[in-house]
């Protein structure tokens, strides 16, 4: 058979095995079809219905978005419908990451999940599909934790890999726990994953998040495996439980921000904006979570000092032209009827206006 020495390896090995399994050195025309077919089936890379999208371009079209909670708790995949994905479209923004962590052997969430994905497409959202990654998180040392973990992004990068290009693969939400201090060990994740997705999805965009919480002071930390490249961008954030009055805390936020902690947020922006023109070949990056308030500890914040809190930051990110996503759409919209919450509106209202 030399003709096999024009097709790939895996799929020689197996036409030579399924030839030595029935006991001759050559196969009956028909039988060779079927075995020639089905390894190549096994092989094939991506076929999305739309070009490759460039980092750079991507960061443009990332825009302003919602981080949400569709596939992430029991109670928001119960309300789901597909008219979430076009409330976001529908009221001017880009994006949605949709943050995950169930197993994708479950058939039933991982038809939840594609429903959502297909919904958010459908309405000309670009969508992050990011892992959590919490039992890594809890434990790096596991190694049981950390094959998991990129076994999960084989089976997601398989199953999305002929999706359109507007899906893009985030590693991590936020690393955090013990995991966010063992640098090692999540760079080790993060080429252990990149290894799952590269073969099916060659040409999709990978997102990478630095440890200590995603902090942008550890973008230099972070290695992106050169195989990722150059379909690489890197997602960092701060205020992603929202500002804090409390003095001893490094998000820190009085009123309507001091002159010291505006340039303190304004400070963190510069580093990454640095740190994508000198990285190799360029890594763009976008800024994936912060609230107006910290809503999740009791919202200290009254409606007029986010107000002022979320023009900051809009007008801090459109001066470095990084697009963003804020936690969560849960927080502005109801939860049955996807109509704004009226206490939140002027909010709402301003980052529209972004």
């Amino acid at each position: 058979m030399s003709w096999l020495a024009g097709v790939s390896g895996r799929t020689r090995r197996m036409v030579q095995m399924a030839s030595l399994g029935m006991g001759r050195a050559t196969l009956a025309p028909r039988c060779l079809a079927t075995v020639v077919a089905l390894a190549l089936a096994s092989t094939a890379v991506a076929s999305p219905p739309d070009a490759p999208i460039t980092p750079a371009a991507m960061q443009s079209n990332l825009a302003k978005g919602f981080d949400v909670r569709w596939a992430e708790f029991s109670p928001d995949i119960a309300v789901y419908t597909a008219r979430k994905p076009r409330t976001v479209a529908g009221r001017g923004f880009s994006n949605v990451r949709v943050r995950v962590d169930n197993d994708l052997t479950d058939s039933t969430f991982a038809a939840h999940l594609d429903g959502v994905i297909h919904d958010a497409l459908e309405a000309n959202l670009t969508v992050i599909l990011a892992k959590k990654g919490e039992d890594l998180k809890a434990d790096p040392t596991s190694a049981e934790a950390l094959k998991a973990y990129a076994a999960w992004w084989g089976v997601a990068a398989e199953r999305y890999k002929d999706t359109s290009h507007r899906l893009m693969f985030d590693l991590m939400v936020e690393p955090a726990e013990a995991l966010g201090s063992d640098i090692a060990t999540l760079n080790k994740a993060y080429a252990l994953a990149t290894s799952q997705i590269r073969p099916s999805n060659p040409t999709r965009i990978i997102a990478f998040a630095p440890g200590h919480i995603a902090s942008a002071d550890y973008l230099d930390q972070m290695v992106i495996p050169p195989s990722a490249a150059p379909y690489a961008m890197a997602e960092w954030h701060t205020f992603a439980a929202g500002p804090n009055p409390s003095p001893s805390s490094k998000k820190h936020w009085t009123g309507n921000g001091t002159a010291a902690q505006r340039q303190a947020f304004e400070q963190l922006v510069g580093e990454a904006h640095a740190w994508q023109q000198s990285a190799p070949n360029g890594v763009p990056t976008w800024f994936g979570a912060w609230m107006s308030s910290n809503f999740n500890h009791g919202s200290d914040y009254t409606v007029p000092e986010q107000c002022a809190f979320a023009t900051f930051v809009c007008e801090t990110m459109a001066g470095r032209r990084m697009p963003w996503s804020i936690n969560t759409y849960s927080i502005f919209f109801n939860a049955t009827s996807d109509t704004p919450l009226p206490s939140l509106l002027p909010v709402l209202q301003i980052l529209e206006s972004c």
